[in-house]
């Protein structure tokens, strides 16, 4: 399963400049607490653990396999949980929360990101690499309001990501066109756009919001459409 999931993140041109941009806004020098949402594997727990002064590290990864490999690649120095965002809620406050590619799995955005929130001690970051679809239009529950534009931003955004693949093998493309059926059927995967998180952010209580376009050094991709991001926030 690992040598699978590497494979198939090694096709994406941003994926470990997440991990650059995440780890470069974290302190070198101080003793810090971190909670991890999706671990999957544990390589972005295993960089912050050797690059970083630990003085706690949370990760809740719901599958067991990803748990087994994040406990095993870090050797045991975190404390793992089988829980979601929706509802874990940490005895002790974090000073930094991280997340790559988890908000989009997330069911209940709005409630995932209270118990975030709650889990940060004041002046806190939350710290996160995520994937958005192009703007589309939403109603009030953040749900399309014209099915049409929907299907067709799902359709460019998968594009983009294929197209972006240094080397793609026919699972990876496989793949795409899964997720982008189910992003339209609005299941599992439950990607959405920028100005949703943005107000989703504001409305949780979060301030100093900064949320950044990666870019590929492709002139040929759309790195709009590709829609790679990081996200910084502070309560």
């Amino acid at each position: 399963i690992r040598k699978q999931y590497m494979s198939q993140v090694r096709q994406y041109p941003l994926y470990f400049k997440w991990f650059d941009k995440i780890s470069s806004n974290l302190p070198k020098n101080k003793k810090i607490f971190i909670i991890e949402y999706g671990s999957g594997p544990g390589l972005l727990t295993q960089r912050l653990i050797k690059s970083h002064k630990i003085r706690k590290y949370i990760v809740i990864e719901p599958e067991k396999i990803f748990r087994e490999m994040t406990n095993r690649i870090t050797n045991g120095k975190v404390t793992l949980f089988n829980s979601v965002a929706e509802e874990f809620l940490s005895k002790e406050k974090a000073d930094f929360i991280v997340a790559t590619a988890t908000y989009h799995h997330m069911h209940d955005k709005p409630r995932a990101l209270r118990k975030i929130y709650s889990n940060l001690k004041e002046g806190g970051k939350l710290i996160m690499g995520e994937v958005f679809l192009p703007e589309y239009h939403f109603d009030k529950k953040y749900n399309p309001s014209n099915k049409k534009e929907f299907i067709e931003k799902v359709f460019q955004y998968v594009t983009e990501q294929i197209i972006s693949m240094p080397s793609p093998k026919r699972e990876d493309i496989i793949d795409q066109i899964k997720t982008s059926f189910l992003d339209i059927l609005r299941v599992e995967e439950l990607k959405v756009c920028v100005s949703i998180l943005k107000k989703q952010l504001k409305e949780t209580g979060f301030k100093g919001i900064r949320i950044e376009l990666m870019k590929t050094n492709s002139k040929k991709i759309k790195n709009e459409i590709l829609g790679w991001y990081f996200i910084l926030a502070t309560k």
